[in-house]
């Protein structure tokens, strides 16, 4: 049974600010607005010219990696975009992580707000791209 909850004057304004909170940590928890494809689509970018970025850390990308992709990790995109870079701006972009959903989104939020409007994530990252049956290169074998 549910009971009538009930506020003193003095309550309500704490009340009202934890509301706010409880609107502003849902409305950030769904991550950034861009584009994801699967792998599918992110195949058909890729021979249709696309470049690739591989947004995961150097040592993961020597290990295995989409074959033409550029090794550029998060951690150097969250500081500046390499200037040798802005010449992609009007270029189809297929960036990935392992997962999709771990450094793929932030990569692409980043470029998006960047001006490479054409930059999209491969939601099902390296692993799902691999699971499909495309190609990989693995340096480390």
């Amino acid at each position: 049974m549910l009971k009538e909850l009930k506020f003193n004057q003095e309550q309500l304004p704490f009340v009202a600010l934890l509301f706010i909170a409880v609107i502003v940590v849902a409305l950030n928890s769904r991550g950034p607005d861009i584009t994801n494809i699967n792998a599918l689509e992110a195949k058909s970018l890729i021979d249709n010219g696309a470049i690739i970025f591989d947004v995961r850390e150097k040592d993961r990308f020597d290990d295995r990696h989409i074959e033409g992709a550029i090794s550029l990790p998060l951690s150097v995109l969250k500081v500046a975009i390499p200037l040798v870079y802005e010449n992609l701006k009007s270029k189809s972009i297929v960036i990935y992580c392992g997962d999709g959903i771990t450094k793929g989104p932030v990569a692409t939020a980043i470029l998006n707000e960047a001006g490479y409007a054409k930059a999209v994530n491969l939601k099902p990252g390296i692993d799902g791209w691999q699971d499909a049956g495309y190609n990989i290169i693995k340096l480390n074998e």
